[in-house]
């Protein structure tokens, strides 16, 4: 059981951070994780058109 163990671990670490998946422009799946994660990171300041009020409620409608 350990031994199917380290090989499926080590299969996932080569297809995430070794292959390169012609999907993604042939990029690694971890390296498209982290554009992704640097790209969502560099938009979080100023991302609203104004700012948002301070208190919001929300409420359904024709459900009891």
């Amino acid at each position: 059981m350990a031994e199917a163990s380290f090989v499926i671990e080590r299969w996932r670490y080569d297809y995430k951070h070794i292959w390169h998946h012609s999907d993604h422009g042939g990029l690694t799946l971890e390296t498209v994780r982290l554009n992704h994660a640097t790209g969502r990171l560099a938009n979080l300041n100023g991302s609203a058109a104004r700012p948002l009020p301070p208190t919001m409620s929300y409420q359904t409608q024709g459900t009891s």
